[in-house]
């Protein structure tokens, strides 16, 4: 008897996925959700209008294709989407939002935001004229973790006084955290989850299930248009191709890992463990496949 050929659904925070649902200003309305929903979960000014959109997904096609041709496997680079956009009181500002499974990963928002400071400079223009940056992580392994929070916002505030009084408005991080949210929330239905959890639900698993997802749409309608994008990206043959060149990399680097467990060079499986997380692979998964814990890995 002939198996079924189903393939397996491409996950939408694998950073090749990720990346092609948000190529260009087509997205736009599938990026202005997201962010909103980010937003509106924090009590800030919601986005009203998107100037730019754009990702990595040329570059991370590009780095593709010269692995290819000299011979060597793919592997993931971290996804991410710039969106240049106006707020409710129409304040230009700049939204990253970044895949990215780094225990650092403040102090590397930090940095990147460095660089476009820099660059601002460059084209000339003082302080004032810098720009409004919020950057949003979502991350597949809290930092803070909190016992009962999957959603901290970060800004530059005054360390002294009774009060969490605010020093700039230039600079504000929203991390998302993803075994944060499983872990409260994993059993919670739909129907009993916040906004911003109806779209994490859908990004982890909601994605899978065609009467799932629908019922996350009848929740959530700006979810639609993401969903939409979602399946545009997800079944581009070109798209699955580089993605499971990516792959390739992935069960290389699982016989990497299986040696180094038998040397016992715990260094390198959780080099090997992040990267697996960047591609978009479960925790359980890596679990399965390094033997690492979530006790025992930043990673997992």
């Amino acid at each position: 008897m002939k198996k079924s050929s189903v393939m397996e659904p491409l996950p939408p925070l694998g950073d090749m996925v990720f990346a092609k649902m948000f190529e260009n200003k087509e997205a736009a309305r599938a990026a202005r959700g997201l962010i909103n929903a980010v937003l509106r979960d924090a009590g800030y000014p919601q986005v009203k209008e998107i100037i730019e959109v754009k990702s990595q997904y040329t570059l991370l096609g590009d780095l593709i294709e010269e692995a290819k041709s000299q011979g060597g496997t793919g592997f993931s680079h971290g996804g991410r989407v710039d969106v240049r956009a106006l707020d409710e009181n129409d304040a230009l500002f700049e939204i990253e939002v970044q895949l990215y499974w780094e225990p650092l990963i403040v102090d590397r928002s930090l940095f990147y935001d460095g660089l476009m400071v820099r660059d601002a400079f460059s084209e000339g223009g003082g302080y004032e004229q810098l720009p409004r940056r919020v950057i949003i992580n979502l991350l597949g392994k809290g930092v803070r973790r909190a016992p009962d929070e999957y959603h901290n916002v970060i800004g530059l505030t005054y360390l002294n006084g009774s009060k969490c009084e605010l020093a700039s408005e230039r600079i504000r991080i929203h991390n998302i955290e993803l075994d944060a949210f499983e872990r409260l929330y994993g059993s919670t239905p739909t129907e009993g989850l916040s906004e911003l959890g109806v779209w994490l639900r859908y990004m982890l698993s909601g994605y899978r299930d065609r009467k799932e997802e629908r019922k996350m749409i009848d929740n959530t309608k700006e979810l639609e248009e993401f969903a939409k994008r979602y399946h545009f990206a997800a079944d581009d043959p070109q798209l699955r191709e580089k993605y499971e060149f990516i792959m390739s990399g992935v069960r290389d680097e699982a016989t990497r890992m299986n040696r180094a467990k038998q040397e016992g060079r715990e260094e390198v499986l959780e080099e090997v463990a992040a990267r697996m997380k960047a591609a978009g692979m479960s925790s359980a998964e890596i679990t399965k496949l390094t033997g690492l814990t979530d006790k025992g890995s930043a990673h997992i």
